[in-house]
């Protein structure tokens, strides 16, 4: 709005069929452009759009570029964290693996970065059913709403969070800090993320030729109450 354009924001809610349908009536709206943040249909149909595109936190060809954060650099300090909480078995839930995001690559830092440190590793998928089916987890890292979620599920459970069990966050959602104890998370740059995505796009809507990715690398961890505090200073 800021740059005098109007806005189409359209929610497939993971359908792929209202997902083509959006895309029909972007293409007859003839609009500038597009930013797309999820999609469930065969990247071809991206890349054969005479529209400029950016994708933000995904991979839809080499001609489209993504926006996305240091996500490798995100896991890395979750698995950093976890590790001093004591954390003997993680849960590590992420998304599907086939579908092509940059935010795999957090998922799979973690895990390295654990294994190294003797720390058991147990890879899931966000669209299963948990109800505490890995008794021998004592950790979890995930996004912030899974997180929340499953603080929610351990303490039906009476169990206690840091001390039995230790969760990190990733994102940085507003709620993370209101919910108690406040969620230790890694926090993505969003703001920026969203300001570099609509100055890509415009750079593009103006003629410019732009295929090059952009990895955003501020991000960092924010210390909550869902992981062991740190040791006083002897």
């Amino acid at each position: 709005n800021q740059q005098g354009y109007r806005i189409f924001l359209c929610n497939a809610v993971g359908d792929g069929v209202r997902e083509q349908e959006y895309l029909s009536m972007l293409r007859q709206n003839k609009v500038d452009g597009i930013i797309i943040a999820t999609h469930m249909l065969e990247t071809s149909l991206y890349e054969s759009l005479d529209l400029p595109i950016v994708a933000l936190d995904l991979e839809l060809g080499e001609s489209i570029p993504t926006v996305c954060a240091d996500h490798e650099k995100g896991g890395r300090l979750a698995a950093q964290e976890l590790i001093r909480s004591g954390c003997r078995c993680v849960l590590n839930v992420g998304g599907n693996m086939d579908v092509k995001t940059p935010s795999i690559r957090r998922y799979r830092a973690c895990e390295v970065m654990l294994q190294e440190a003797g720390v058991d590793c147990i890879n899931a998928c966000l669209e299963q059913e948990f109800n505490r089916q890995y008794p021998q987890a004592d950790g979890l890292f995930s996004t912030d709403l899974i997180a929340l979620n499953a603080m929610k599920l351990l303490n039906t459970h009476g169990v206690n969070v840091p001390d039995a069990f230790s969760i990190v966050g990733y994102d940085g959602v507003e709620i993370s800090s209101l919910c108690t104890p406040a969620l230790t998370h890694v926090r993505q740059p969003l703001q920026q993320l969203a300001d570099v995505c609509v100055q890509t796009l415009v750079r593009k809507m103006q003629g410019e030729s732009l295929t090059k990715n952009v990895i955003l690398e501020d991000v960092e961890l924010v210390r909550g109450g869902t992981t062991r505090p740190m040791a006083d200073p002897v």
